[in-house]
């Protein structure tokens, strides 16, 4: 009965063994999946503040307005883009990709066709954590087919789930909708599309007499896998214009592969055939999206198409010549030497008769395989090298990103190459993932924003390495679990101890869990929206600047910009640096001078460091001049700025920039930045000056006068006083501290705290740094850590260029005529604004002034409802500040007068007693004897500013010179030094 029983069982026994053995990876890797979109969401409520959804870093903003535009002229993607570049308008290319789409249609039908902006907003912020969990998908595929069993598959998706690689981390975070994850999922779909083509034609092995015969049955399998390749490659292609690069490692692989065949003995027809239909179908659905016949690289353009073509042609050829020497029976070691010869020949040709596509191939190869990048492009943080001075040594890069597993890939790499070409037939598609391994390589070592391409052949081959090794252990299946062997244990404690331990357990510095976990908007999306919000409310919709009726449909459908685009009367543009472009146009809904696409860059550098208000305004009125060359202005005379605007059109006249925009980083952090692409050379921004630190005399880095000439110190730190076409109309009620930062690592005159204390909170602090800048005294900020010449501004201001009411009157001859007029801003901070001039030698004098004394205008007229207002009237003095000889003391300037350009008459009255002999210059509002900053963190950071002024300012301090300041009133306050201590901490590390 016992025996009986036993059989019986049996069968139960596999019943349940069999579906296991299975299916058991179907949910393995749906936990997986799950396990990486719950970690890369935890983040959610971070990014959703009183129902106003916030994005992390700048692209995303603008991903966000390309799915509003496909949302609001679906299936149409946006293009043609006048809401920034202001006056040219541009076409954004490589934004409106088909990964805007998607999430369009999938906000269109989550809202039943009519979502709101909300809806979309919450959509899209959690995008890049779908599609990042969505990319473990095609890893576990690609491995599974390289490694032949579902466990190699498994490895590589928790390894693609579970390394804490910085980059990969934040794009496949909640809030990063960027392009960059998508890439990732479709250049990934689009691999392992082209590994299954190998597979299939390696297996079928395709002739060209199928094709004269016309057997279709025959070809079918390779078709099918063929032209799924081609359409994952032009997804791909859709997603990121720029993404051709792909199509060269396609054609690298090619060229490689169909050698070593010939060599081998082996028909490489069967390659061809992958190559020619793969690329053949990605030229036609790529071809009717294509944007532009010219050769441009972020927008779909022949950029794309010819080097697809020349695949197809390049597969025939060799494929041909391969058929030849086979029947001639040559030498198989001398095809590759005829195919370099070929080579040769076609980039010779290339150069000579497409000179525009052969630089263009070239520059971008430059720029993302051989550190060619240049110093505009080193000034964001994610286009910089992993071999940079500045950086850890590139071992430790690798091993705080993958731990083992980026060696272990290197080393299956090696192994992979060497199976595939020992192999009885080649293993092409072994030689496709070494070559497509070895370019993101060395585009990551470039730039080091490509580990989220990286990542992927790190799990790949990391899954193959593990089938390896478990084929060599003969690992036993589930049906054999029986013949489970001790050392069968300790191999899969070795795996997992060296692949997983040290970048998932208590053990690893950072898990991929708490990344994830500590993503947030960042503090200048969430200052700057405080400024936009109060832009959007406040001034004219771009279309009505003047009382004009133009108002500008900010969906469009728009079509492309052709030449630059005719702005109507009544637009208008805001300046500020490239970095706020997106902000600007999606949070503020207004047109931006620059963008995050480095568009506008060069006119913006030179607008901002000009040393004077009269350049600088003519270059804001030549911005719009045809003869402007990509507002090239830096190069340019005033007198031959001068020409280009007297030579526009009455349309390129009336395109004017209304609004400037500064912030902290600017006039710091990202300083450095923009001396980069215009102006004079960084170093002529600074100079030294003896402080006292820690008791000792020190020379510090303090801003030059040139620096304190910019119109971006001028604006920023002098509230405009002096400008005569400039106010202040808006500040955020947060504040920062900007000046000259010192510790034993670290020091330079650029530096910015922000603390968030609103203007009430901040008063005692701005005392404390006003009093050290006069005596020449260091503030103690922390352990061996100083601030010096520093002061505390909003950390957002906003200025309007306006015309300005022109003050007119008679003093003496030669007379010094000094204006000045108190304002209050919507923070309750008090400034005194002024201006100074002297009289002509009959006496006569105008100065302009640009506050006016009431505030009648706002938008609904086509004006500025400013927020920073006169708190009084002019107070018009001659013949000194203190002690004039004359003076008027209630000249009111209505506010349309500032705008028209009214003159307003000013009678002056002797003053009692007045002598006229004093020379003070009234300059209330300050001299700006602060400086300000330089971060790491910023996206126009440079790895060379730092450097810049750390060697300068640290040079002649030592270790022991750090010490506390012996007056008590020189340290900070309690609560203000442990937010300095913090910082100084949050910099060490």
């Amino acid at each position: 009965m016992s025996t009986e029983t036993e059989d019986d069982q049996l069968p139960e026994s596999e019943a349940i063994v069999e579906p296991l053995q299975r299916w058991y990876h179907v949910p393995a890797l749906a936990a997986i999946l799950i396990y990486m979109l719950w970690t890369r969401t935890r983040a959610y409520d971070k990014f959703v503040r009183d129902g106003e959804v916030l994005f992390s870093g700048n692209d995303p903003y603008y991903h966000y307005r390309a799915t509003m535009y496909s949302v609001k002229n679906w299936p149409s993607r946006v293009y043609g883009e006048p809401w920034t570049l202001f006056p040219e308008g541009q076409n954004v290319g490589n934004f409106g990709t088909l990964m805007d789409q998607v999430v369009a249609t999938v906000a269109l039908v989550a809202g039943l066709g009519d979502p709101s902006a909300q809806q979309v907003a919450k959509i899209s912020l959690l995008a890049p954590a779908i599609f990042g969990a969505l990319t473990t998908i095609p890893a576990y595929f690609l491995a599974k087919k390289l490694g032949g069993n579902r466990i190699s598959g498994l490895t590589a998706a928790g390894l693609v789930a579970l390394v804490p690689q910085a980059s990969w981390i934040t794009r496949t975070s909640v809030g990063y909708y960027d392009h960059h994850v998508a890439e990732t999922l479709t250049m990934s779909i689009a691999m392992l599309a082209m590994v299954n083509a190998l597979v299939v034609v390696g297996r079928e092995r395709p002739v060209f007499e199928q094709v004269q015969d016309r057997d279709w049955d025959g070809l079918r399998p390779t078709l099918v896998a063929s032209v799924l390749a081609g359409v994952a490659l032009a997804a791909y292609l859709l997603t990121w214009a720029a993404g051709v690069v792909l199509v060269g490692i396609f054609g690298v692989f090619f060229v490689v592969a169909m050698s070593v065949a010939v060599i081998r003995g082996e028909s490489p027809e069967h390659l061809a055939f992958a190559g020619v239909i793969t690329h053949l179908v990605a030229f036609l659905v790529v071809l009717p999206f294509i944007q532009s016949f010219t050769i441009e690289t972020t927008t779909l353009s022949l950029l794309q198409l010819l080097p697809i073509i020349g695949i197809v042609v390049g597969c025939t050829i060799l494929a041909a010549i391969a058929r030849e020497w086979e029947n001639r029976e040559l030498d198989p070691g001398l095809y590759p030497l005829i195919v370099a010869a070929i080579g040769l020949v076609a980039v010779g040709a290339i150069w000579v008769l497409l000179p525009e596509v052969a630089q263009a191939v070239w520059g971008n190869l430059q720029r993302i395989l051989f550190l060619g990048q240049s110093d505009t492009t080193l000034t964001i943080s994610e286009a910089q090298s992993m071999l940079a001075d500045d950086r850890p040594p590139v071992t430790e890069q690798f091993w705080d990103g993958y731990g083992f597993a980026f060696f272990t890939a290197m080393i299956a790499g090696i192994w992979m190459v060497a199976r595939g070409l020992l192999a009885k037939r080649t293993r092409s598609e072994y030689l496709l993932i070494t070559v497509w391994t070895a370019f993101l390589l060395m585009m990551t070592l470039t730039q080091v924003r490509f580990h989220y391409y990286l990542v992927i052949p790190v799990a790949v081959l990391n899954g193959w390495l593990v089938a390896q090794v478990l084929r060599i252990a003969a690992f036993p299946s589930l049906e054999d679990f029986e013949d489970l062997q001790a050392y069968h244990v300790l191999t899969v404690f070795a795996i997992l101890m060296l692949l997983f331990v040290p970048i998932a357990s208590p053990i690893a510095a950072a898990t991929a869990a708490d990344l994830s976990s500590d993503t947030r908007p960042g503090s200048s999306v969430t200052t700057w929206d405080d400024s936009l919000d109060w832009m959007s409310e406040n001034t004219p919709e771009p279309g009505t600047y003047g009382g004009e009726e133009n108002e500008m449909n900010y969906y469009g459908p728009f079509d492309a910009v052709e030449g630059n685009y005719e702005y109507p009367a009544g637009a208008y543009g805001v300046m500020s640096w490239w970095d706020y472009g997106h902000w600007i146009t999606v949070e503020g809904e207004r047109i931006p001078n620059a963008n995050p696409f480095q568009s506008g860059a060069r006119g913006a550098s030179a607008y901002f460091q000009a040393t004077n208000e009269t350049r600088a305004n003519l270059m804001l009125e030549a911005l719009s001049s045809s003869n402007v060359s990509g507002g090239q202005l830096d190069d340019m005379s005033n007198a031959e700025l001068r020409e280009a605007i007297e030579a526009q059109s009455e349309q390129e006249a009336g395109e004017d920039t209304r609004y400037v925009v500064i912030d902290d980083q600017m006039v710091g952090d990202k300083f450095y930045a923009i001396t980069q692409w215009a102006g004079a050379d960084f170093s002529d921004y600074y100079t030294g000056e003896r402080y006292q630190l820690g008791g000792q005399n020190t020379t510090l880095t303090v801003p030059s006068e040139t620096y304190r000439d910019t119109m971006l110190a001028e604006l920023y730190f002098g509230d405009a006083a002096g400008l005569s076409h400039y106010r202040l109309v808006h500040e955020v009620d947060s504040y920062s501290v900007v000046g000259g930062y010192v510790s034993p690592n670290r020091a330079g005159p650029f530096t910015t705290l922000r603390y968030g204390f609103d203007w009430a909170d901040a008063q005692q602090t701005a005392a404390q740094l006003r009093q050290a800048s006069f005596f020449g005294q260091a503030l103690q900020a922390g352990q061996n850590a100083y601030i010096y010449d520093a002061s505390v501004e909003s950390t957002v201001k906003t200025f309007e260029r306006v015309e300005g009411a022109t003050l007119t009157g008679q003093a003496e001859p030669n007379e010094s005529v000094i204006v000045t007029v108190p304002v209050q801003t919507g923070t309750n901070r008090t400034f005194t604004y002024s201006q100074q001039t002297t009289a002509d030698a009959d006496g006569s004098f105008e100065i302009t002034v640009p506050y006016p004394t009431n505030n009648e205008l706002g938008p609904e007229d086509g004006y500025t409802n400013a927020s920073a207002v006169a708190n009084g009237t002019y107070t018009v003095r001659a013949g000194g500040f203190q002690n004039p000889r004359a003076q008027a003391s209630d000249v009111s300037v209505p506010e349309p007068a500032i705008y028209d350009g009214s003159e307003i008459p000013v009678d002056l009255e002797p003053v009692e007693g007045g002598t006229g002999n004093d020379s003070t210059d009234g300059n209330a509002s300050g001299s700006m004897s602060e400086a300000s900053a330089t971060s790491e963190t910023s996206a126009s950071g440079s790895a060379a500013e730092p450097e810049t002024t750390s060697d300068v300012g640290s040079s002649a301090i030592s270790t022991g010179a750090f010490g506390a300041l012996a007056a008590p009133g020189n340290a900070l306050t309690a609560p203000v030094r442990s937010l300095f201590e913090s910082f100084a901490a949050e910099i060490a590390g």
